[in-house]
């Protein structure tokens, strides 16, 4: 359950970040989808 809440406040990072992104929306969102898919299998991988 713990590990659930670190990837709802990683997912919420990367949707603010996403905002924020200068980049048009279709880059950012691919790169950060990329990103935010690593952030969670290194959560899964650290469990």
């Amino acid at each position: 359950m713990g590990n659930n809440s670190y990837q709802l406040s990683a997912i919420s990072y990367q949707l603010s970040a996403i905002s924020y992104q200068p980049w048009p929306w279709p880059l950012g969102h691919a790169t950060r989808m990329a990103t935010l898919l690593e952030v969670l299998s290194g959560f899964e991988s650290h469990r």
